[in-house]
């Protein structure tokens, strides 16, 4: 098993064992640069950006896409920030693969490449709730950031179809740019 697996691994008995961790996360502030609204706006600088739910379904990849300025950018290149996923809720397929492949994807849509792969630990359904903090993964970009066109950086999350495509999976996740925890 590679080190990173057992990081992911490890990254969801964290969220499984320090449910606390949900509250002390929200209490502090979030130094991430926040994405732009769907209506291609900034967001508010008066509150808090609502992030927008990425609903993964097992036939069906989705894209977050973020306007980046160029100080995110020397920060994403220098691994400062990264990709930051919280998976929300979860029902594993019925058959097929259960891991989740992230892609960076050109503006274009013609250039993909595989960032990481990765799976809930455990493989049963999953609900965040206020005692069950959402499980939390985090991707280094810095050396795949020929991929970003326009200060536009676009990602593409869904199950990996390697071993068959899955059949009834379902998952919802939220996107940002982290700072490095």
């Amino acid at each position: 098993m590679a080190a990173h697996d057992l990081g992911l691994i490890f990254l969801g008995f964290a969220a499984i064992l320090a449910p606390g961790q949900a509250a002390q996360d929200a209490a502090r502030p979030d130094p991430s640069p926040p994405s732009t609204r769907d209506d291609g706006a900034p967001p508010r600088p008066d509150s808090q950006e609502e992030l927008r739910k990425l609903i993964v379904k097992a036939a069906k990849s989705v894209r977050w896409t973020t306007k980046c300025d160029p100080e995110t950018v020397r920060r994403l290149r220098s691994g400062d920030l990264r990709l930051g996923l919280s998976l929300h809720a979860y029902d594993p397929p019925r058959s097929g693969n259960s891991t989740f492949v992230v892609s960076l994807v050109s503006a274009d849509g013609k250039r993909r490449r595989v960032i990481d792969r990765f799976a809930p630990f455990p493989n049963r359904p999953f609900r965040e709730t206020p005692q069950r903090a959402p499980h939390r993964f985090q991707f280094d970009l810095s050396k795949d950031l020929d991929l970003l066109d326009d200060a536009r950086l676009t990602v593409e999350i869904g199950f990996d179809p390697t071993r068959g495509d899955p059949e009834g999976g379902l998952a919802e996740f939220t996107a940002r740019l982290a700072v490095v925890d």
